[in-house]
């Protein structure tokens, strides 16, 4: 069977637009001051998943969520083993910040690029590996292992989501990461954080301006 993929993609483009527009209008950055049972990383993060959830929802396919900081669906094909291979996305993002010139929750289209929190970050390719295997199931065609869409809430953080769903589901076979400028990444390894506490006083006639 050959697939012509541009023609695939172009055909579910207008609605994929249309899903990252209310997907990056959800301000799904961590707020700890404002976390609960039911928003454990703040209402953002929370509500960015119950916006994917509509989506897939619509599409027929269903978005488990687990402790509302991770979800994950699930195709499985006739035919498919037990074995299963990971698409890991994150739905949250870090603060806006400065020096927008546009509303950073408002994706405004300009010059053939779309800017908005999110939109490389990794709401666009996420929903963009989404769309990929809808347009898979979709043409059913056939697969050796099943695929699951995994979608975080603190990637950006302390990989709550993520670190909860492997707590609690098998590892997959192999996996792969569209994050920012994918396919250039395709994975992500972690997050180090370092403090550095030395004896005495910085202070003398010499002080210590720099360290690396």
């Amino acid at each position: 069977m050959t697939i012509d993929w541009k023609s695939e993609s172009s055909k579910v483009q207008k609605q994929l637009l249309k899903d990252l527009k209310s997907l990056v209008a959800v301000k799904s950055v961590r707020d700890d001051l404002n976390s609960s049972d039911d928003a454990p990383l703040g209402p953002g993060p929370r509500d960015g998943l119950y916006k994917f959830s509509e989506m897939t929802g619509r599409d027929k396919f269903q978005l488990k969520i687990l402790k509302n900081v991770v979800g994950y669906l699930e195709y499985a094909p006739k035919g498919a083993d037990d074995q299963y291979v990971a698409i890991l996305a994150h739905v949250n993002v870090m603060p806006a910040g400065d020096g927008w010139e546009t509303d950073p929750f408002k994706a405004v289209e300009r010059s053939g690029k779309i800017f908005g929190r999110g939109t490389a970050d990794d709401k666009g390719p996420g929903l963009a590996a989404y769309y990929g295997l809808k347009i898979v199931r979709d043409l059913n065609l056939p697969l050796k292992h099943r695929v699951r869409f995994i979608l975080g809430s603190d990637e950006e953080n302390d990989w709550t989501g993520v670190n909860y769903y492997f707590k609690n589901q098998p590892q997959p076979l192999l996996g792969f990461s569209p994050d920012a400028d994918f396919p250039i990444i395709n994975g992500e390894k972690g997050l180090a954080q370092y403090e550095l506490h030395f004896a005495g006083r910085n202070s003398g006639r010499l002080k210590l301006l720099n360290f690396q």
